[in-house]
């Protein structure tokens, strides 16, 4: 690949990230908000459902998020070995990566912990 297409491919994966992101925290949002406002009165099949569904799209945003972040790397090391550079901020890259991951899982447990709690409470 030449230059620019490195550089466009990498700019192209970024856009989606945060297209990503931007949907996590959309169902981030509506799952807290079925929790709070409607938590206590689903039954058992309909918070089994709500929660699987919520799960199985942070276990599929998790992965694309582990498999775009995975191409931005090794595009970006292709354009530094193209243009002669060292390749000197890898561990920094790596970084951010697992902060990523990380936050978006720790968020996506948070959200179950704040369900159960809602379900759970004391108050009548």
């Amino acid at each position: 690949m030449s230059e620019y297409e490195l550089n466009d491919a990498i700019q192209a994966i970024a856009s989606n990230l945060i297209a990503g992101e931007a949907l996590f925290l959309t169902a981030l949002s509506a799952y807290a908000v079925i929790a709070y406002t409607a938590g206590k009165r689903l039954n058992t099949y309909q918070i089994t459902f709500v929660n699987f569904v919520f799960i199985g799209f942070v276990f599929t945003n998790l992965g694309a998020l582990h498999a775009m972040t995975t191409q931005i790397y090794h595009y970006g090391d292709q354009l530094i070995s193209l243009r002669g550079e060292n390749n000197v901020g890898q561990s920094v890259s790596e970084g951010v990566r697992w902060t990523m991951f990380a936050t978006r899982l720790l968020m996506s447990l948070g959200a179950l912990a704040f369900m159960w709690q809602v379900r759970h409470s004391k108050t009548i």
